[in-house]
């Protein structure tokens, strides 16, 4: 059995987490959206830092950068942290060494306090802007595996500052019910029950009720002015804590590198919910599984390089939508690199025939369309959905309204609680 070292263990995280976006993208039903973007989002920023320590000349500089590497990525949060242990085991703790404390607030570099989300306090909020002449400017509600999560984007005047109107954002955790009518979002009024719940309620019938909640303040650049902010900048340290700096860069990032990296941007892309059914993420899954475990045995090899490159093809060659533009985008592209792209592009991605207007997909049988998102915008709307195949099986698609339009859903659009199926049941 191997040694667990720190490039093991940063390599057994990116394992797992193909593992884990292969696991949604095989059952439509539950599609977790958000928890695809997170973890595609991680080697946006850490592709670099695995290959950096992959790339060192000794095994000492290798478990050098490593460390290094897993600390960067540790850093970007408590919630980042806590996955990185779950998924690697306590040790990683030890490794890590202790937590640096964090509090809600911070200072750019001009000394403002600011607040990422806060949990959701009404009376406070009241204070500071004027909700009943407030609107909904934006509307979600999106299955995360079992439960459903919500996110409401308001455009609300300020009491403090400027007094223009500011855009706040409420994110929902565990919505339990909502009706949303787009011709009916002015007025809002924020409340809860005896039972813990927090609702949101616009209009003349309007609400999204949930377990939980906590307002973001991130697109309103006068927040250090508001009663909050002044409270926040009484108890945040003036001095900003210094930032670790990020690992040192290898010369030039070896082609393998660039494939993964370019590939989790094309899994995360489905933070545009138009694209959902529209990126292959059980064949590009399929391709990277045991990618980390590959790197670290490519990086011992004496003929590094080559076998860089023969990841990258192997991983290219399973990526159908990122192989047609890789040349047109001035990619490398080697005889090897050559075939890989002709070998994706000749692969045949079954996606499930799709409704193109969110009408038709509201006006379909429940028994065979199962609403996964429900998105909309002063811009459009669109709707995310698994859709039964002929053959039984079920796939996540996308329906999509770039116009304004009036619309109009219930809660009752998403089924009930989930029993589970059997993976031959589910395929993309």
């Amino acid at each position: 059995m191997m040694r667990s070292t720190a490039l093991t263990i940063f390599a057994g995280l990116l394992d797992r987490s193909v593992e884990r976006i292969g696991q949604i993208a095989a059952d439509p039903l539950r599609f977790d959206r958000g928890e695809i973007i997170e973890i595609s989002d991680i080697w946006d920023n850490n592709t670099t830092a695995l290959f950096a320590a992959a790339g060192g000349r000794t095994r000492w500089s290798r478990e050098r950068r490593a460390r290094a590497g897993l600390a960067w990525m540790a850093d970007a949060g408590s919630s980042r942290r806590a996955w990185m242990i779950a998924q690697a085991g306590p040790g990683l703790a030890d490794l890590l060494g202790p937590e640096s404390p964090s509090g809600p607030y911070s200072r750019d570099y001009l000394g403002h306090v600011w607040a990422f989300g806060l949990p959701l306090d009404p009376a406070a909020l009241a204070v500071d802007y004027d909700l009943a002449r407030g609107a909904v400017t934006t509307f979600r509600v999106e299955r995360a595996g079992e439960r459903l999560d919500g996110s409401v984007g308001v455009s609300v005047p300020r009491r403090f500052g400027s007094a223009e109107a500011a855009t706040l954002w409420f994110e929902f955790t565990d919505v339990t019910g909502f009706e949303f009518d787009s011709v009916d979002v002015r007025g809002l009024r924020l409340g809860g029950d005896d039972g813990g719940q927090v609702e949101i309620a616009f209009g003349g019938g309007g609400r999204l009720v949930a377990r939980s909640a906590e307002v973001r303040f991130y697109d309103d650049q006068e927040w250090c002015l508001s009663r909050a902010g002044q409270a926040a900048d009484l108890v945040t340290p003036v001095e900003r804590p210094p930032r670790r700096e990020p690992p040192k860069k290898l010369p030039g990032m070896p082609i393998a590198g660039v494939v993964l990296h370019r590939m989790m941007l094309e899994i995360r892309s489905v933070r545009y919910s138009r694209l959902v059914g529209k990126v292959p993420l059980a064949i590009m899954c399929e391709a990277l599984s045991g990618a980390g475990s590959r790197i670290v045995a490519a990086s011992a090899s004496r003929h590094r390089d080559r076998e860089f490159e023969r990841l990258a093809a192997d991983w290219l060659a399973g990526s159908p939508t990122l192989a047609a533009r890789w040349s047109r985008e001035g990619y490398p592209l080697g005889e090897r690199l050559q075939a890989a792209v002709a070998s994706a592009e000749a692969k045949t991605v079954h996606l499930v025939p799709g409704l193109r207007d969110p009408a038709e997909v509201l006006r379909a049988d429940r028994a065979s369309t199962r609403l996964t998102l429900v998105s909309w915008s002063t811009g459009g709307v669109t709707l995310n959905y698994a859709a039964l195949r002929a053959d039984g099986r079920w796939g996540i698609r996308s329906a999509t309204s770039e116009e304004p339009i009036d619309f109009s859903v219930t809660g009752s659009w998403f089924s009930g609680p989930l029993k589970p199926r059997p993976p031959s049941d589910v395929a993309l």
